[in-house]
């Protein structure tokens, strides 16, 4: 994530959107819940925000101030982890967000993990951050796709990001 694309290290891209998108709560509603789950440096974290109506985004977003793209990427823990949160913590129909820059390089298969999720009948949607040329060719990306019948959303962009959270979040509401 610390890859540039227009100047800019793909970390501040996502770190930007995140914090517009729990800002502005455009799309939400009262009743919606959102939790973030990070591996930074080998340390699974999850951070909660719910309601998102009823709570100061203010520890959420400082924490995505917080996030630092360092050490391996197990994706396939992180998946693991939203969806044990998710699970435990989410009464109705949820939907887990995976923004990634197409490196996975340590850890559980990411396919086996979202696999599972798809079968406990939780959505998963998939943004990658990056090069379209590069995710044409990219086998973490076609895995993913392939294992979860679905394409992955290409951005390279905050405004293209925030964009895609809410229309995400909007298919779910329907």
């Amino acid at each position: 994530m610390n890859e540039k694309i227009f100047g800019e290290a793909k970390i501040d891209i996502a770190k930007k959107a995140l914090t517009n998108y729990l800002t502005t709560r455009e799309g939400l509603g009262a009743e919606d819940q959102l939790a973030m789950v990070v591996y930074p440096w080998n340390n699974f974290m999850a951070y909660m925000l719910y309601p998102t109506f009823s709570a100061s985004v203010k520890p959420f977003t400082s924490r995505i101030d917080e996030l630092r793209a360092k050490g391996p990427s197990p994706m396939g823990e992180g998946l693991k982890l939203a969806h044990d949160a998710a699970a435990k913590s989410f009464s109705d129909e949820c939907m887990i967000t995976l923004i990634y820059d197409g490196e996975y390089n340590q850890g559980i298969d990411p396919t086996e993990v979202a696999e599972t999720i798809l079968e406990r009948g939780t959505k998963l949607e998939k943004i990658y951050l990056g090069e379209v040329a590069k995710a044409i060719g990219n086998s973490v990306i076609r895995a993913l796709d392939e294992k979860t019948h679905s394409k992955t959303t290409v951005v390279q962009t905050a405004g293209e990001l925030y964009g895609t959270l809410i229309t995400q979040h909007r298919m779910l509401a329907t």
